[in-house]
């Protein structure tokens, strides 16, 4: 793939994660992987970049609708969470973790199908929740860059609406990518020159994306995000389970 087909993937999938709350990492890092695959935690490090520049943008267009409260809890369990599992990307058995990552996907998206409850309301609304969707998909994102799939699926369940669930999920995916980067660079990951301009494309491609979400996001309504949502964990899922058994 050339610079191109990474800015037009990144303007793509960055569209899409406006709506969804994921879908920037999983796309770019496979693509990045195709560059070069005989270097995966520089790959990592180089879709976190991205990722970053995107949600600072991407921040700023949504932070009216931003639920603080949520945000703080959620984000700084997440934070936690993704500095362990950035450590674990060069600690750990990778498949034996890429495993449960997707067996934990496919749990969620079964229950993101199911027809939504008052009491599932009320229990995504706690702050326990929030604490287990911040260590869960904190230490996913870490690990992978796989952390907006687990993080929908808790605040598409609290009755907001799409806007106040995409600028609190930004907010908190902002504080993952603070965090896990300083460790990927701690531990030792650094970007070659050739990295430079794939970041670049990446970034451009991210921010242009985020500029046309914004646009559409007003006229989005909940129940369409969720079942994306829920589509989005199972694909997911399924690649992470598959990649584990390779």
């Amino acid at each position: 793939m050339d610079l191109a087909g990474i800015f037009l993937l990144a303007l793509l999938a960055s569209t899409l994660t406006f709506f969804s709350g994921f879908g920037l990492g999983t796309l770019l890092l496979p693509a990045f992987l195709v560059l070069h695959p005989d270097r995966p935690q520089e790959a990592v490090l180089a879709v976190a970049l991205v990722h970053l520049t995107n949600n600072l943008l991407k921040g700023g267009l949504t932070f009216k609708w931003l639920d603080v409260h949520t945000a703080l809890i959620f984000g700084l369990f997440s934070a936690g969470a993704a500095a362990a599992g950035a450590w674990a990307l060069e600690s750990l058995n990778g498949p034996l973790a890429q495993r449960a990552i997707g067996w934990i996907l496919l749990v969620f998206a079964l229950f993101e199908f199911l027809p939504t409850k008052g009491t599932e309301q009320a229990w995504a609304n706690r702050p326990r929740a929030w604490v287990l969707g911040g260590v869960l998909s904190g230490f996913a994102g870490g690990f992978s860059g796989h952390q907006g799939a687990l993080r929908s699926f808790f605040l598409t369940r609290t009755g907001w609406s799409a806007q106040q669930v995409v600028a609190t999920g930004t907010a908190v995916a902002l504080a993952v990518d603070l965090s896990r980067i300083p460790v990927y660079l701690w531990r030792g990951d650094e970007l070659h020159a050739d990295w430079w301009p794939v970041v670049a494309f990446g970034a451009a491609g991210a921010l242009l994306g985020s500029l046309l979400g914004r646009r559409f996001l007003p006229k989005l309504t909940l129940r369409p995000l969720q079942i994306f949502v829920a589509l989005g964990l199972t694909l997911l899922g399924i690649r992470l389970l598959w990649l584990s058994y390779l």
